[in-house]
């Protein structure tokens, strides 16, 4: 059994891959920023796999709020009585194509909660990702950190360098969109390039990244497209939906494909492999990843603004070589 956190996990595609690794029996935290709405996942979940209650844990978190993060520690404590060793640290809590708006820090809220948040919250348990003692087969026995990025991450060419006022004014809700997913591929491939350096990418930790493709799911809520089949009438628009995209529990199978799969090796990525542009289909590796993902000097940049949006909070000082 395998002890997992996932962010996000209160609806939608988070949801879906809760339900699918309690189905098979593993420990799963269900994060949510609300914890009543986190309860009532709970309920979902249960009613859904038949489970013992004691195999999901909700734990409050808000990734918009780097205060909030720190004390995650302490809440996950709290409820699980102890700081248990964390074998799959799953990164998919998302918002997608929002009006401008901000963290609690100050941080535009995209690239803010997706890629500064989660980078802020494996700075929090890094020291329980790489305790962890997962059994069974080679790459079972290393825990791993798992993103979840979107197709949309092949659109974007650069990470934001404008300060938050500069940002604000020429803001584009799409674009950073695109560079927050693009955000989340740099991030992986900077943290395996450190679990490289620290000597623990062989035998205790490494990252992937998956992609749910074209899944339906609460995180459109936004998007102009959406909002306008909406204003049409409810029913067409929910028919032309679900024609044109999977469901949720469809679209998390990469997200399990990633978390579980022996086959896993650092900087992989998973996603619908029915379809020649990887939208639909049942879970395959080594999807198309846009080349700008492997610039070095882009990963530094964005570690580099991480490290500054934290507080200088560096993840490289936290693991010892």
């Amino acid at each position: 059994m395998l002890q997992c956190v996932v962010t996000g996990a209160n609806t939608g595609l988070g949801l879906s891959t809760v339900i699918h690794l309690a189905r098979k029996g593993h420990s799963v935290v269900l994060c949510a920023r609300s914890e009543s709405k986190g309860e009532e996942a709970k309920k979902k979940v249960l009613e859904e796999t038949g489970c013992e209650s004691t195999l999901v844990t909700v734990v409050q978190l808000d990734l918009a709020d780097q205060e909030n993060i720190a004390g995650f520690r302490d809440r996950y404590k709290e409820k699980l009585g102890e700081l248990k060793p964390i074998d799959r640290l799953i990164l998919n809590a998302g918002i997608m194509m929002t009006p401008y708006g901000q963290t609690k820090q100050g941080l535009e809220s995209q690239l803010g909660v997706m890629v500064v948040g989660h980078y802020r919250l494996t700075c929090a348990l890094i020291d329980l990702v790489l305790q962890a003692t997962a059994a069974g087969g080679k790459n079972h026995g290393r825990a791993r950190i798992v993103t979840v990025s979107s197709l949309a991450h092949k659109r974007a060419k650069d990470i934001p360098h404008l300060d938050e006022e500069e940002r604000k004014k020429h803001y584009s809700s799409v674009n950073a969109y695109f560079e927050s997913k693009l955000g989340n591929m740099l991030m992986m491939e900077k943290l395996n390039r450190i679990f490289k350096e620290k000597n623990v990418l062989e035998d205790k930790v490494f990252c992937v990244n998956c992609h749910p493709g074209i899944s339906s799911s609460d995180l459109a809520n936004h998007f102009s497209s959406v909002s306008f089949l909406k204003t049409w009438t409810p029913s067409f628009a929910d028919w032309l939906t679900s024609k044109l995209t999977m469901t949720c529990e469809q679209g998390s199978l990469p997200t399990v494909m990633a978390t579980l799969d022996e086959k896993a090796e650092p900087g992989m990525y998973a996603g619908p492999g029915g379809h020649e542009k990887e939208r639909y289909g049942d879970p395959k590796w080594d999807c198309y990843v846009n080349p700008v993902v492997y610039d070095e000097a882009l990963q530094d940049r964005l570690y580099e603004k991480c490290v500054k949006d934290t507080g200088g909070i560096e993840l490289s000082t936290l693991i010892s070589s």
